[in-house]
């Protein structure tokens, strides 16, 4: 048998060592120990393929978006007076996706009581520091949702972050108790309460795109809970019209929606800007990188326009692959919460997976002048801090009941149908 021996330096300078087998490249060795941890990884055997599925699709959404951000943003890094540094989004971009990708590793092993005791305090945290922003930020984007720098913390955006830990309280709340009886009656209460009061920190704060987002939520997670008919129609009608009257607070925006050709001077000039770049990416595209529309004629393009950019450099095909994407994460979400193994695991997974794909639902219809103009970023691909951590966050909530989801059945076997023809 020929045996392996050491290199010293006389045979280093010679060259005269032979081994057994050339070294393993490494780009294997790296991809070898990345299959090896995922597999060695605790997770129940039955729910590893939907934990793995659920995974992709949020990996590859944070992949999109830190591409799109890249290109959306370079007008803005690059132009005088800007940050002098064409990658100073995308770095700041990608110093949160590392956190989010983090969020799915750490989160999912978390306890019941764990998970709703964080977030519980989230939620508390969040509301005080709506509060501040609305006090002491400044007016961004017409509305005061952003906080001033606080010792370390950069600006954020509490109410995105709120929003998701809202959505994790009430599914404690909700799915303890069967509000088709009568014992729901306090948590009920305790549920509107804080929902009250969210809605009403957002009103103050002029952010009507984050209020219409929470209301959705408010409604998704009330059916969801299996609310009677008879109950949930008040509450319903008690959304629409709290959004009647926030819409009234910007009453430009609406007429502005209804007559764009009316408003160029204005809000129209951004919405007819819209639909032109969404038209030129035709089929396939312009490119990456190649869209005139993203200078000065979007209206903020890293953030609420960019889907409006992405559309015009990739195309057809690269707007289906967004499509795609949040289909996917819709879907997925649907068959969490089809193996939920409780009532409170049907909520996590429904309320945070769905108001996902519900934001990335209006920021597009924003963008193809189907609703109102709302400032809302499209989850994963916009440009932001807190958008990012909040839907990481969120999907982080349904890897969470993913990783306890029941066993997928097995479909019975059924006899093989009699041939027609002998």
């Amino acid at each position: 048998m020929q045996t392996t021996r050491r290199r010293s330096s006389k045979d280093r300078e010679q060259g005269s060592v032979e081994w057994d087998s050339p070294p393993v490249p490494l780009s294997r060795r790296i991809v070898t120990s990345l299959k090896g941890y995922i597999g060695a990884f605790p997770w129940p055997e039955p729910t590893k393929p939907l934990m793995h599925q659920v995974t992709f699709v949020t990996l590859l959404a944070i992949a999109a978006g830190l591409l799109a951000v890249e290109s959306a943003a370079y007008p803005i890094t690059s132009r005088p007076g800007g940050f002098l540094d064409a990658f100073a989004q995308f770095k700041s971009q990608l110093g949160i996706a590392a956190i989010a990708v983090a969020l799915l590793i750490i989160v999912p092993p978390f306890s019941e009581a764990a998970l709703g005791g964080i977030l519980g305090a989230g939620l508390v945290a969040s509301v005080l520091f709506m509060v501040i922003a609305r006090v002491e930020g400044g007016n961004i984007q017409g509305n005061y949702s952003w906080t001033p720098p606080i010792g370390p913390l950069p600006p954020f955006q509490p109410s995105e972050i709120a929003k998701v830990c809202f959505a994790v309280v009430s599914a404690f709340w909700l799915g303890h108790q069967d509000p088709r009886t009568g014992k729901h009656a306090p948590l009920i209460g305790l549920y509107l309460l804080v929902a009250l009061i969210l809605a009403g920190l957002i009103c103050w704060q002029r952010d009507l795109g984050m209020l219409m987002v929470f209301a959705l939520l408010f409604l998704l997670l009330l059916f969801l809970s299996g609310l009677s008919l008879p109950r949930f129609l008040p509450a319903a009608m008690l959304v629409v019209l709290m959004g009647s009257g926030a819409l009234m607070l910007r009453r430009d925006r609406l007429e502005s929606w209804l007559r764009p050709m009316e408003h160029l001077d204005g809000a129209g000039y951004h919405i007819m800007n819209c639909k032109l770049a969404i038209a030129r990416g035709a089929g396939l595209g312009l490119g990456i990188g190649q869209s005139p529309d993203k200078w000065y004629a979007l209206p903020y393009p890293h953030t609420d326009s960019i889907f409006c950019v992405w559309a015009a450099e990739t195309g057809l095909l690269g707007t289906g692959l967004l499509l795609g994407i949040f289909g996917a994460i819709g879907w997925f979400t649907y068959k969490t919460v089809c193996r939920a193994a409780s009532r409170v695991h049907f909520l996590l997974a429904g309320g945070c997976g769905f108001l996902i794909c519900v934001q990335a639902a209006v920021n597009m219809a924003v963008a193809t002048n189907l609703i109102p103009p709302t400032g809302l970023t499209l989850p994963f691909i916009s440009y932001g801090r807190s958008s990012l951590f909040s839907s990481a966050l969120a999907m982080a909530v349904v890897l969470w009941v993913a990783r306890r989801a029941r066993p997928e059945p097995v479909p019975l076997r059924t006899e093989e149908p009699a041939a027609l023809w002998p």
